[in-house]
């Protein structure tokens, strides 16, 4: 007879999520250096989570006061792990003001690659640390809402919050 155990698991302190209200559950993730290195946000919050470590606890609480505070700059942080064109994608992310859009197709323009629009929402796609990172202001050329693993709606939201204090 085969028998199965339930068991719960423990994240490291390295993890924490807060409740961003409208949005959802932010989890973040911090590297060895104390700098976060994978943010997701999730409909429900994560079960038995550990008590997050000091670093952790303060992207978290910086997270929350700028979602309360949408003109808040909300912190750089460094580019995570990605190829080079991911890289040069995400940086080009982070100059884009709050309340700002770019097309995926005006993004491949200036990075010297004018058809490559694909490889731009690709790029967007594997963002590791959307918000910081804010993918949800690259749009489609026509000015419609487009991709956003996280939803369309959330993205309508967060640019909708952008815009409100620009």
């Amino acid at each position: 007879m085969n028998t199965k155990t339930k068991s719960s698991v423990q994240l490291s302190n390295q993890h924490g999520s807060i409740l961003l209200n409208g949005l959802g559950h932010a989890w973040i993730q911090t590297n060895a250096h104390g700098f976060p290195c994978r943010l997701s946000l999730l409909d429900h919050p994560i079960p038995n989570p550990a008590t997050p470590d000091p670093a952790t606890t303060g992207w978290l609480q910086r997270l929350l006061q700028w979602w309360q505070d949408p003109s808040i700059q909300l912190a750089a942080c460094p580019l995570p792990q990605g190829t080079p064109w991911q890289q040069q994608v995400w940086s080009l992310l982070t100059t884009i003001p709050s309340g700002a859009t770019r097309s995926y197709s005006e993004i491949a323009l200036i990075l010297g690659k004018p058809s490559a629009q694909r490889a731009v929402a690709r790029a967007c796609a594997c963002n590791p640390l959307p918000l910081f990172i804010p993918c949800h202001r690259v749009i489609a050329h026509n000015g419609n809402l487009s991709g956003y693993r996280f939803g369309l709606e959330r993205k309508r939201l967060l640019l909708q919050r952008e815009l409100s204090i620009s």
